[in-house]
């Protein structure tokens, strides 16, 4: 499957685990599969959320899809 886009969430941890970014590796990897990919941290918090809870956030379009995105601030 291919599909036009994709959401990745995750702990914090895996933009350094075992000394390595895998939020990185998987960005890339996308990439080679024909999407274009970026990644964030976000604290839930700061988006109405009760809770301070950060996590990881990855937003993946296909290449055939021409727009650009970003994450809120």
């Amino acid at each position: 499957m291919k599909p036009l886009a994709l959401l990745m969430e995750n702990v914090p941890d895996i933009l350094s685990y075992g000394g390595e970014n895998i939020a990185e590796r998987i960005a890339v990897q996308l990439q080679e599969m024909g999407y274009k990919s970026r990644y964030s941290l976000r604290n839930a918090a700061n988006y109405g959320v009760p809770q301070t809870r950060e996590r990881w956030y990855l937003l993946a379009l296909h290449q055939s899809i021409d727009a650009e995105w970003v994450f809120p601030t």
